[in-house]
């Protein structure tokens, strides 16, 4: 094989791999679904062009080629646990898909019609297993756990207040279980979370035991627009809002990302969740109510 080849064939698999990338995560794309088909269509395309225009080249040596760059991250995120382009749980799905497409241009070329259709049928069909049975769940399961446990301080609530500016010292936080949803005006999740916290508030609607809040970021928005948006009409209606003054209530969560939820019972952190995904909410509605009916009972 000559050099020029082989140096084609690694810089169009790192190409790929950077493209698809940026793409994947730079532009955020949601719901993962979404991703996960621009994944595909990248070394799909790339593949059929490769495997069309090298025909000397063994196919199998070109798709390795090109699968390359994939394997090497996953065994890194897989055996570091690092939070490395994507969620560690998210991640050997993307690499599944790629595998999918360089595997379906193959056929494509070979003109293998019937074996390409069923090829792509049956890769579709494992990765929607994959994803709401073991993506999902995964990611709600292993939500941050680096403070859970940790004690929470009495005085930083002080730093929260209503929308009429005084300041809410009235939290009984050592008889309440306590659910705080942070969220920001422009956050887009935040928005379509709320349906989902709706639901949660209907649920513990007349529940002594169980508050939920909805905290607004003053490290983002101003106290003018949190007072606004509670304002509307909307789901914020049925909830307790409250504007946490510079962020500082938030400081001592570990928020890497929004909409974030914090669970509080006897002064501990029991949970914190972040981020979200359209397609979360059964197993997410699931998992809280799990959780919050269990501290119930303790």
């Amino acid at each position: 094989m000559k050099r020029g080849v082989f140096f084609l064939l690694v810089g169009a698999s790192c190409l790929f791999f950077f493209v698809e990338r940026y793409l994947f995560n730079g532009i955020g794309l949601k719901p993962l679904y979404l991703a996960y088909l621009v994944t595909f269509s990248v070394y799909f395309l790339g593949s059929f062009l490769l495997f069309k225009f090298l025909k000397g080249i063994p196919p199998f040596f070109i798709g390795s080629v090109l699968l390359t760059p994939q394997i090497v991250v996953l065994f890194f995120v897989l055996f570091t646990k690092e939070l490395h382009f994507r969620i560690p749980s998210v991640y050997p799905s993307a690499t599944f898909i790629v595998l999918a497409g360089i595997t379906l241009g193959y056929f494509l070329i070979r003109e293998k019609y019937i074996t390409a259709l069923l090829s792509f049928f049956l890769s579709a069909i494992l990765v929607y297993l994959y994803y709401f049975f073991w993506v999902i769940p995964s990611l709600i399961n292993n939500a941050n756990k680096r403070n859970i446990n940790e004690s929470v301080q009495p005085y930083i609530f002080f730093s929260l207040k209503d929308k009429d500016g005084a300041s809410f010292q009235t939290i009984p936080i050592n008889g309440k279980i306590l659910y705080f949803e942070f969220w920001f005006r422009d956050c887009f999740p935040c928005w379509n979370k709320m349906a989902t916290i709706e639901k949660l508030t209907n649920t513990y609607k007349n529940d002594s035991q169980v508050a939920i809040y909805s905290v607004n970021a003053g490290n983002i928005d101003s106290f003018e627009v949190f007072k606004n948006e509670v304002e509307k009409e909307g789901v914020y209606k049925q909830l307790i809002n409250l504007y946490d003054s510079a962020g500082l209530f938030a400081k001592q969560f570990d928020i890497k990302a929004y909409p974030v939820d914090v669970i509080i019972y006897k002064n501990k952190i029991v949970r914190v969740f972040n981020g979200w995904q359209v397609d979360m909410e059964k197993e997410y509605l699931k998992q809280t109510i799990k959780i919050l009916n269990k501290l119930k009972k303790e």
